[in-house]
């Protein structure tokens, strides 16, 4: 029965902040190729980015909603995200 040979770990070094910096930018430049080739990713004219996403609601919520949204003069997806993002806010996350 042979010993196993011991491996010492390396020390670790620092990072110097010219080598985060590099990999950050790449990282974010990766993100934004990925993004570039999802189509349903969208720039609005007010400069927003946007992603198409597919909600099902049962049809009397739906139908309460586009009610509501003609009498106050909205549109659906604006009052679907204040709202989303309202209770993601009260929820912590």
């Amino acid at each position: 029965m042979s010993k196993k040979p011991i491996i010492k770990p390396r020390a670790v070094r620092a990072v110097a902040p010219e080598a985060e910096s590099f990999v950050n930018r790449a990282v974010a430049e990766v993100h934004e190729k990925a993004d570039a080739k999802d189509k349903r990713i969208r720039t609005k004219a007010d400069g927003a980015t946007v992603k198409q996403m597919t909600v099902y609601v049962p049809t009397g919520l739906d139908r309460r909603l586009r009610l509501h949204c003609a009498d106050i003069d909205k549109d659906r997806v604006g009052v679907i995200t204040k709202a989303l993002s309202q209770y993601l806010d009260s929820v912590g996350a």
